[in-house]
């Protein structure tokens, strides 16, 4: 659900990014984080651009749809009422859709869980993820 997630999704939304940034390429297959921060950052500003964030989007969309249904399934274990959102994917308006998309789902799949409430900190803070 994070930058690694992101960034395996480039190739499917169709965006435009070198060749050392696309998910088969092995420099995105290793332990390292800093190519995929890269790849983020990229991802961050298609989102921005006109011309590409139709594309970009794709990707928080489909990161918002994993995050309504992995709320759905840990609510069978756990009681959810708030969740706080960390982590620089979710900086920026891609982090507004991820946010929106996720409660789209959880108010048509599940819908005893609409009323989870999402809380995210400052940009900063949200870029220090769960560190």
């Amino acid at each position: 659900l994070g930058q690694r997630g992101a960034t395996r999704l480039v190739d499917r939304a169709g965006l435009d990014l070198p060749e050392e940034m696309r998910p088969a390429h092995p420099n995105m297959n290793r332990q390292q984080h800093e190519p995929h921060a890269k790849c983020l950052k990229l991802i961050q500003a298609a989102m921005e651009d006109p011309a590409q964030a139709p594309k970009a989007r794709k990707i928080y969309e489909t990161i918002g749809v994993w995050l309504g249904y992995a709320l759905g399934q840990y609510a069978e274990s756990y009681e959810i009422d708030h969740v706080v959102i960390l982590g620089r994917v979710s900086s920026g308006s891609g982090g507004q859709v991820i946010l929106d998309k996720a409660q789209e789902v959880l108010k048509t799949e599940f819908p005893e869980l609409a009323h989870v409430r999402f809380h995210t900190p400052d940009e900063r803070f949200k870029r220090v993820g769960q560190c």
